[in-house]
């Protein structure tokens, strides 16, 4: 009888180490049996880890929204990072396991396009609460509120009429997005791309701020031009 065990169901000490369990014997608790699919789903750290497991409940109890914990990654899937946190349990020397999700919205104030770029099962990352659902037992977790919004400011650092060197990061039919710091990208226009020019991502150019939309996060650039337009 074959069954698959989920990366996200292996305990702490197997984590980033896979290539280990090969030919390995290792005890497993089955979470999920269908029949007519022919599938079998175990999981490996409700067994190691059951007792941290187990005091979950209890630990969600002394998690605030704003506490920052110390994790491991446990899933990595297209919508987000699993981490799975140790909470200090009060008035003991002991921890509870406690997962978490980090959206791929709240990895970083830049657009992250493939988590898996940026992680591996078994790293360790230090994370933000966001959010608590008791009701299913989970967290919801941020690495990038640790840092300061660069858009708190956008109006003082880049005001509209303001020129400004950036960086051509992305091509699209309607535009072209052009990078200036960590997680501050500004669009210009295809009606406003000069005529004679042609960019490529890569390309250093200097823009002027033409429109700041700060509840959207949008920013609308001119090129400067170097020439007198014919």
């Amino acid at each position: 009888i074959r069954g698959f065990v989920p990366t996200s169901q292996f305990g702490e000490k197997f984590l980033g180490n896979m290539d280990d369990l090969l030919n390995k014997t290792f005890k497993v608790r089955v979470i999920e049996v269908d029949k007519d699919q022919n599938r079998l789903i175990f999981s490996e750290k409700l067994v190691s880890d059951f007792e941290a497991l187990a005091k979950k409940g209890e630990a969600l109890e002394m998690v605030n929204v704003g506490d920052k914990f110390d994790g491991t990654v446990s899933g990595i899937m297209p919508f987000g990072v699993f981490v799975t946190v140790n909470v200090p349990m009060k008035g003991k020397e002991e921890t509870a396991k406690v997962e978490g999700l980090i959206h791929i919205s709240e990895i970083s104030w830049e657009k992250v396009e493939d988590p898996n770029v940026i992680f591996k099962v078994g790293q360790e990352v230090t994370v933000q609460v966001i959010g608590i659902d008791k009701a299913v037992g989970k967290l919801n977790l941020s690495i990038k509120q640790m840092s300061g919004d660069p858009w708190s400011e956008i109006e003082k650092n880049y005001a509209v009429g303001t020129k400004h060197n950036g960086k051509v990061v992305r091509i699209a039919p309607y535009g072209i997005f052009v990078n200036f710091d960590k997680g501050v990208d500004g669009l210009i226009h295809v009606s406003k791309k000069p005529a004679d020019k042609e960019f490529k991502v890569g390309d250093s150019l200097e823009v002027f701020v033409e429109m700041i939309d700060v509840k959207n996060r949008r920013m609308s650039l001119g090129v400067v031009l170097t020439e007198v337009p014919v």
